[in-house]
């Protein structure tokens, strides 16, 4: 073999690997700005189940019908005899109250519901009207109550979708 022609062939091979050096730079930088590019979009969720739908990611605004939502079962918990679980929504403080007035009406052989009928917003404190439901066996008595309400943000959990906990129920005239 003749040394130009081995210096030929050595010549195209460098000219060879500068050309695949040249392609996988550029496309690792195409693929490094499409990595870059997918990581600031929101992500896409998808719920499962007997049906597929999309799922907005969840903001920690909540909005008027997550509040409104939330009060109702809020309240539910802290009035209702027979609600479990209520610990995840309402304060400690609350939940100390709601255990001392069902023992009270378990003393007495009562058991209550209650009815939400109006919300209205002021800041954020909530006026709202609802039907307290007391019953005692068959016989069943409604009496309208007026409540203010303050409740406050907290972290989203499994047993607190809604990230609000109730902080104070004070009746009002």
């Amino acid at each position: 073999m003749k040394f130009h022609v081995a210096w030929a062939r050595v010549l195209t091979e460098n000219q060879i690997l500068k050309g695949a050096a040249l392609v996988l730079s550029l496309l690792s930088a195409i693929l490094s700005l499409s990595l870059a590019r997918a990581s600031i979009k929101k992500t896409v969720i998808i719920e499962r189940g007997c049906f597929s739908r999309h799922v907005t990611p969840v903001d920690d605004k909540h909005s008027s019908k997550e509040i409104e939502e939330f009060l109702n079962e809020a309240l539910r918990m802290r009035f209702d005899s027979s609600a479990i679980d209520y610990e995840a929504l309402l304060s400690k403080k609350e939940t100390k109250y709601r255990e001392k007035e069902q023992e009270d009406l378990k003393k007495k052989g009562f058991s209550q519901r209650v009815l939400v009928n109006q919300i209205r917003t002021e800041q954020n404190l909530y006026d709202i009207e609802l039907d307290k439901v007391i019953s005692s066996g068959k016989a069943r008595t409604a009496v309208p109550l007026k409540v203010q309400i303050e409740i406050s943000s907290t972290e989203r959990t499994p047993s607190n979708p809604y990230g609000l906990v109730l902080v104070r129920v004070k009746e009002r005239v």
